[in-house]
């Protein structure tokens, strides 16, 4: 795991793992031992677990905040086609995952993307002997 903690706040950078042992949750332990660590060492006031959504940092967390990225260009031609570029790939990026999750396969596309379309789940007769 990679973070760092400046003036109170410990900033949740990335993790890592096999992804062979994502049924295990890896992640999520290593952060209970992080949160651990850090309660019982350096104690900060806050936990940012940066952007992005998850179902782990609604479950480890108890308030919640919106943040976005800002561009400033010069109002150039060049930069205006560039700000429209990026605002029809927000666009088409933004509809896609509204099709995505609309259609019922946002979890599973979601799993696609992390694992490879390797399922992380195991059948049951495999996790009868972990």
């Amino acid at each position: 795991m990679i973070g760092h903690q400046d003036k109170g706040c410990f900033h949740y950078e990335e993790v890592g793992y096999a992804t062979s042992f994502a049924k295990f949750s890896p992640g999520q332990m290593l952060l209970v031992q992080v949160l651990d660590d850090l309660w019982e060492h350096d104690r900060p006031a806050w936990f940012d677990f940066g952007g992005g959504e998850a179902d782990y940092k609604q479950f480890f967390s108890n308030h919640e905040s919106r943040s976005g990225t800002i561009w400033l260009f010069p109002p150039t031609g060049t930069n205006r086609v560039a700000v429209g570029y990026l605002r029809a790939c927000l666009a088409a990026r933004y509809w896609g995952r509204w099709a995505v999750v609309s259609s019922g396969w946002g979890n599973r596309a979601r799993q696609w993307l992390r694992y490879g379309g390797a399922k992380p789940a195991v059948a049951s007769s495999e996790t009868e002997d972990v």
